[in-house]
């Protein structure tokens, strides 16, 4: 839908399972787009319509590629896939109306300006020619994405912070102080202490 008013648009698509990028691969080459596959160490060219990302781990690496991004497992109704990756990525995020496994996340996501609805075909490529056609539509919803995704990133760290003083503590403490704390964490530090003195007495 794209072609005529984008000739130069590269599609990226990046298979949930890597192991289908053969028939993914057969099915758009007789639909007739130009595709290179990354599992066949094939080379983007001027003409490349899709590339085809079939291998494993390099998902972020799709996202840096990428200024937007259609998170396609939430077209079908299955829960739908978590897109905070994209967010961190600095992405402009699209999405479709299955969320039920990530719904706190995508209305965050929403409220900030990160993310856009839509519904099929039709209503994607009109919103991709809308961002693609308004750099700074495109680049403020992609810095809203980014800055939620840096604001509940730190998430572990923060966990860690708040936990140190007590595992320190737990480890600091007799055995037999340790126990009588009766928290998961302390117990855990006991049996540490333990095989300590057992290896010393050993």
């Amino acid at each position: 839908m794209l072609q005529d008013t984008h000739s130069d648009l590269l599609t990226i698509i990046v298979p949930r399972h890597p192991q289908r990028g053969d028939a993914i691969a057969d099915s758009l080459r007789q639909a007739g787009y130009a595709l290179a596959q990354r599992s066949k160490n094939e080379m983007i060219a001027p003409d490349t319509q899709i590339y085809l990302m079939d291998t494993l781990g390099e998902l972020g690496l799709a996202y840096r590629l990428a200024e937007i991004v259609l998170i396609g497992g939430t077209l079908v109704p299955h829960g739908g896939q978590n897109p905070f990756e994209a967010a961190q990525l600095n992405c402009a995020i699209l999405h479709g109306p299955h969320v039920a496994n990530f719904e706190t996340l995508f209305a965050s996501l929403s409220e900030a300006g990160g993310v856009a609805e839509i519904a099929d075909a039709a209503t994607l490529a009109a919103q991709v020619k809308a961002l693609l056609s308004n750099d700074a539509a495109r680049q403020k919803m992609a810095h809203a994405a980014e800055n939620y995704g840096a604001q509940m990133g730190g998430a572990r760290a923060r966990m860690v912070e708040l936990l140190t003083p007590y595992l320190v503590a737990a480890n600091a403490k007799p055995a037999s102080t340790a126990a009588s704390a009766g928290t998961g964490i302390e117990t855990g530090a006991k049996s540490k202490t333990h095989e300590a003195h057992e290896a010393h007495d050993g």
